[in-house]
């Protein structure tokens, strides 16, 4: 359902001062309704909440490596639900591209026992993951 042009650059217009300007937190968006404008700006700032909780938790990798992976992978993991991602143990409902994301947010799964060094891979592919999740 189209939205009026009023109705579409007030929106707009708000969620530019919560963005910032559009080169900074998106290129262009085209949409034909406010719910997909709210929509994108609810999946905007889940990945930014994510983002920040990532680097966040970048500190406490020194003194708890296990804790501040557990950490990074709930915000994630919480990301992937704000793109509307099925959970992990459903991945194969998903569409294919779908799938190997949520494969490669499984992988990052080490447990309490996991080797620092693969524990450090695991926090930089889901700093990685995160990132493809902005791009698309």
């Amino acid at each position: 359902m189209p939205v009026s042009l009023r109705a579409g650059a007030s929106l707009f217009i708000r969620l530019l001062k919560v963005l910032g300007p559009p080169g900074q937190a998106f290129e262009f968006l085209t949409f034909s309704s406010t719910s997909s404008l709210r929509a994108a700006a609810r999946e905007y700032v889940g990945i930014q909440k994510a983002r920040e909780a990532l680097e966040n938790s970048k500190a406490r990798f020194v003194d708890d490596p296990s804790g501040a992976l557990a950490e990074a992978r709930r915000a994630v993991g919480q990301a992937l639900e704000t793109r509307g991602y099925p959970p992990p143990e459903r991945a194969n409902e998903a569409p294919q591209t779908r799938q190997e994301i949520l494969q490669e947010y499984r992988s990052t799964d080490m447990g309490d026992t996991g080797r620092l060094e693969d524990m450090r891979d695991a926090y930089i592919r889901l700093s990685d993951l995160l990132d493809r999740l902005t791009r698309t």
